[in-house]
């Protein structure tokens, strides 16, 4: 009896050593992870997923890894990334995916001059980062941020000229203010801030060269002055929101430039929408005479009998 029970407490203590790997550790799409962890295998790894649950993010084991171009950190417990911490990040690294933590905030100088290309912090309970947080990453071009708790938009950005993509979705961002994009000018951008609870935009928040393109539906704007700097984007969704008009300027101006914008679901008033689908008419009789001219696609209520009648609630 003792002899078996001996038995069992081996067999225990081998299985919880080879189904705890510190790293998951892949090679051209297969899973070469090995009980050890041998630095070998570490060394010639194309993308390593950290296992071990830490609450600050430690690099030290990865430096051999010369050939490393993803590194995953998701749902290890991870509370605290420290200035230098990414000194041990090998320069090879292209994607850094750091998801489903305890992050709470990101301070200055922890990702600047980093050379990864695809920042992922998604679902991380972020509150607050600096704004300097993200400056002078030179190859950068997308950072996802969506899931989080931020409340204020204030991300310089600085010397990030290949930025293209910036997604902060499903956080608690009230308002965009004057200049915010200043240090992309001359980037051509995807922004997508939708689902957060913004009132209000700067008319110069999004004054850049050019958008691809620009998501925020599912917020709180009733004011559309933001379209006037976005002649030149080729997408703008503004579906879920409280407009109820757009600005003269963009009527007269600016449609002809955007080739899909989406005013789905919004209150708009009853002339305002009469006047939006006449000068679609008129765009499109435009567009008949002059091949150089974009097609336009405008996504509107889907029945009149949505709009808001403005007479009619002065008289009541």
């Amino acid at each position: 009896m003792f002899y078996k029970l001996l038995v069992s407490i081996s067999v225990i203590i081998i299985v919880n050593a080879e189904s705890d790997p510190e790293y998951e550790i892949w090679l051209n799409g297969r899973n070469i992870t090995a009980t050890s962890n041998s630095s070998e295998e570490m060394c010639v790894a194309d993308t390593i997923k950290i296992t071990k649950k830490m609450e600050e993010l430690d690099l030290a084991d990865l430096q051999c890894a010369q050939e490393l171009e993803t590194l995953i950190a998701d749902n290890i417990g991870l509370k605290l990334i420290k200035n230098g911490t990414l000194k041990y990040l090998p320069a090879s690294v292209r994607n850094l995916t750091i998801v489903r933590n305890n992050l709470n905030k990101i301070p200055a100088n922890v990702f600047n001059n980093s050379t990864m290309e695809n920042l992922n912090l998604t679902s991380n309970k972020i509150v607050t980062i600096s704004p300097e947080a993200f400056d002078y990453m030179k190859n950068l071009t997308s950072i996802i941020l969506d899931k989080n708790e931020l409340a204020v938009y204030n991300l310089t950005f600085q010397e990030c000229p290949k930025l293209k993509l910036i997604s902060i979705r499903y956080n608690f961002i009230k308002q965009l203010s004057d200049g915010i994009l200043k240090q992309l000018k001359h980037n051509v951008l995807s922004i997508y801030l939708s689902f957060n609870n913004i009132q209000s935009i700067h008319k110069n928040a999004l004054d850049i060269k050019q958008f691809h393109e620009v998501h925020l539906e599912h917020n709180e704007l009733a004011n559309a002055q933001l379209l006037i700097k976005l002649v030149k984007a080729e997408f703008v969704d503004l579906s879920d929101n409280k407009i109820t008009c757009l600005p003269k300027e963009f009527m007269e101006n600016g449609l002809s430039k955007i080739r899909l914008l989406n005013l789905t679901d919004n209150p708009l008033d009853c002339k305002c929408l009469e006047d939006l689908k006449r000068k679609v008419r008129k765009n499109i009789e435009f567009q008949k005479m002059s091949p150089l001219v974009q097609n336009i696609n405008i996504l509107l209520p889907k029945s009149d009998m949505n709009c808001t009648n403005v007479n009619s609630k002065k008289e009541s």
